[in-house]
């Protein structure tokens, strides 16, 4: 008996256990951030590029760090097609459209790809003098835009396409015989990649893996959704049954599922991998049913 515990530990340590463990976690390609043509070129006539060539570099390294704390992806970046490419004979700087990229990360073992591009930005100084304190005020401010789209590697179906903005700023106060220093831009762009990186994670998890009621005891609800996962106490979550599925009588595609809403749900403490909250609605409320924020 001793030996065969000892036997099921070294199994549940080993490799092969933990891969088991996070094998039903789908593999979701991350392309490097790009720029749109427009914007590139807006940018150099203002004098931003150089900012703007940062803000995709920190949008790229926050995107991969926003989805590994959702822990719900195996995550497959540009750096893991080495070996692909060289098989498949193409240079890692070269420029593939959707369709080949999507195979390429399918090749790599990823089900699903993200491409991000940033399609808005606008970098701002702005300076005004107050004569009665004798001080001068200095407001940074940054304004960018992407969009986010999510294909099937295995068809380069585009399966999802969304829009995420931010709008950040700073401000320097100093009095006037004091000499001015730029407000720290790298700050600002670091918190407007963090904004854009959380919302492209936030709508890419909820396409992929819709919120869903885990369990109900009593009054209490818990959602598979925790830190990082776009959820705060205090929030009302609305939740859905689904019903039949929806076919469009003319292309006879599929619209998905009817979901009708069964309950509400006010959250009361968020933990790293979900959340719990008491029941305010029930008409029926059971384990597995959508659940979606409030507006």
């Amino acid at each position: 008996m001793k030996m065969k515990k000892i036997l099921l530990l070294a199994l549940a340590l080993s490799p092969l256990a933990v891969f088991a463990q996070t094998e039903q976690r789908q593999t979701l390609g991350i392309a490097p951030v790009e720029t749109g043509k427009a914007v590139l070129e807006a940018a150099q006539k203002r004098g931003s590029k150089n900012s703007l060539e940062r803000l995709a570099q920190s949008v790229d390294a926050q995107i991969i760090d926003t989805f590994q704390q959702t822990r719900k992806f195996q995550i497959v970046v540009r750096a893991d097609l080495s070996a692909v490419m060289q098989e498949q004979g193409l240079s890692a700087s070269g420029n593939l459209a959707a369709d080949n990229m999507a195979k390429l990360y399918e090749l790599a073992g990823a089900k699903y790809l993200l491409v991000v591009t940033i399609d808005d930005f606008q970098d701002r100084n702005d300076l005004g003098r107050f004569d009665e304190s004798d001080m001068t005020v200095r407001k940074r401010s940054i304004r960018a835009g992407a969009v986010a789209k999510i294909y099937e590697t295995s068809t380069g179906k585009l399966l999802e396409s969304a829009s995420v903005s931010s709008d950040t700023f700073d401000v320097e106060r100093q009095f006037n015989d004091v000499k001015m220093s730029d407000v720290d831009n790298d700050r600002l762009i670091a918190r407007t990649a963090r904004t854009l990186a959380e919302e492209i994670s936030r709508k890419t998890t909820d396409s992929v893996y819709p919120a869903r009621v885990l369990a109900k005891t009593g009054k209490q609800v818990t959602i598979n959704r925790g830190q990082g996962g776009n959820i705060a106490m205090g929030q009302i979550w609305i939740l859905c049954a689904q019903g039949e599925e929806l076919v469009d009588p003319d292309t006879k595609e599929s619209l998905g599922r009817q979901e009708v809403p069964v309950g509400k749900v006010k959250i009361t403490s968020v933990l790293p991998k979900y959340a719990i909250g008491e029941l305010i609605e029930d008409f029926g409320v059971e384990p597995l049913q959508l659940a979606y924020p409030q507006k």
